[in-house]
């Protein structure tokens, strides 16, 4: 968020903008575009519904450079590189800010750049990149309906709309991340397919081999990967581990089923505390790669999760995957590809979801400030239990012996 002086700077900046901007301009013809620049959020999730933009662009601009800004995720480090669909990657890690120093050394990067076309997606901050942006001769990217003035300081939206020259209107209603990522193509003349894109995930031989060796496959066992996420998730919208520890133990009495815990280095303490209420579940919690990470998951016959990023993971790796869900939109985040396959969890309390877009809703109670949580701590184990058997009946349905 930005502070005050940065607020009352940027858009001071964005009026200088608009006052000498030039109207929407139809997309330039391919063989134009020679470099591009694609501003990102790169947590697990959000990149996964932004591949499929990355592989329109790499195919309808097939000779121009894509460079890609965002943060310093393993995702950017890892899994980016290795589709091959940006040409290089720029670090900026501007979660909770970024200082002035930084900014004026990417603005000079960017207009050293002679970029011929940006993409900013929704939650990338235009406001800190303005000054290099604008000599960018086409500029596109997300604008929300009017969101009042105060969230329009917080989020940048001045600066959106004086800076931008083609605009992907964000629904007023709620619309899954993917469709909404897919708009930044239509003022180039790009339309959807027909069906949602399903971006691959650059696995190799090498990941799946390391998966096989953590799993070790015992004859008779199905496996479940279980990500209970980080505990201090600032939406708040994570089940407790201890719960997921009792709700597999219950799981396992119906069926001869292996429990793995994934995650990042980060989440290990979380994955403990789902061990120590069932002791017989594997951690794989900060021992694997990202892209070990979803070889196991691509290998498990179920995954079990809250809305997180390696959720995402498994609906696209068409894991059969029960997601809970508090706060957030399983219409903004949730499944959009093999629908059948996957549940989701939930209270169905009035009140839920109260985010969209990472932020509160209006009009609905404020998730930072409710004081209950009602939406996940009144989802016992039981109910959970009760839904997953129902869904998956054809893993559980066998004896146990």
């Amino acid at each position: 968020m930005l502070n005050y002086i940065d607020q009352a700077a940027s858009f001071l900046t964005a009026l200088g903008l608009w006052a000498r901007r030039q109207g929407p301009q139809e997309g330039p013809a391919p063989y134009n575009v020679l470099r591009i620049l694609v501003l990102g959020y790169a947590a697990i999730g959000d990149l996964i519904f932004l591949l499929p933009v990355l592989e329109l662009l790499r195919r309808h601009y097939p000779q121009a450079k894509i460079t890609f800004i965002a943060n310093r995720y393993p995702t950017t480090v890892e899994l980016l590189p290795a589709t091959w669909l940006v040409d290089d990657i720029w670090f900026s890690d501007w979660e909770g800010g970024l200082a002035r120093e930084e900014r004026a050394g990417i603005n000079r990067r960017i207009r050293q750049g002679r970029f011929d076309m940006a993409l900013l997606s929704l939650s990338s901050p235009a406001h800190y990149f303005q000054e290099g942006l604008a000599s960018i001769p086409r500029r596109i990217g997300h604008c929300r309906p009017w969101p009042g003035l105060r969230r329009a300081l917080i989020t940048g939206e001045f600066s959106r709309r004086a800076l931008l020259n083609g605009i992907a209107w964000v629904s007023s209603q709620p619309e899954h991340a993917l469709k909404r990522n897919l708009k930044l193509l239509y003022p180039l003349g790009i339309a959807g397919p027909a069906s949602w894109p399903r971006p691959r995930l650059p696995l190799s031989e090498k990941h799946r081999d390391a998966a096989r060796s953590l799993l070790n496959p015992a004859a008779g066992y199905k496996y479940a990967a279980v990500h209970v996420g980080a505990p201090n998730n600032q939406y708040g919208k994570m089940w407790e581990p201890d719960r997921f520890g009792e709700l597999c133990s219950a799981l396992a009495q119906k069926r001869r089923f292996k429990f793995v815990l994934v995650g990042g280095p980060d989440e290990k303490a979380a994955a403990e505390a789902a061990r120590k209420v069932f002791p017989d579940m594997i951690s794989a919690a900060g021992q694997c790669s990202l892209l070990e990470t979803f070889a196991v998951i691509e290998q498990c016959d179920l995954f079990l999760g809250n809305d997180t990023g390696l959720a995402k993971a498994a609906m696209l790796l068409g894991v059969p995957t029960a997601t809970w869900w508090g706060p957030s939109d399983p219409v903004e985040y949730g499944v959009i590809w093999d629908e059948e396959k996957h549940l989701d969890i939930r209270t169905g309390i009035w009140c839920s979801p109260c985010a969209r877009m990472g932020m509160p809703m209006q009009g609905v109670l404020n998730y930072t400030t409710c004081g209950h949580h009602d939406c996940l701590k009144k989802l016992d184990v039981e109910f959970a239990l009760a839904a997953v058997l129902r869904k998956y009946s054809s893993l559980f349905g066998g004896a146990r012996s």
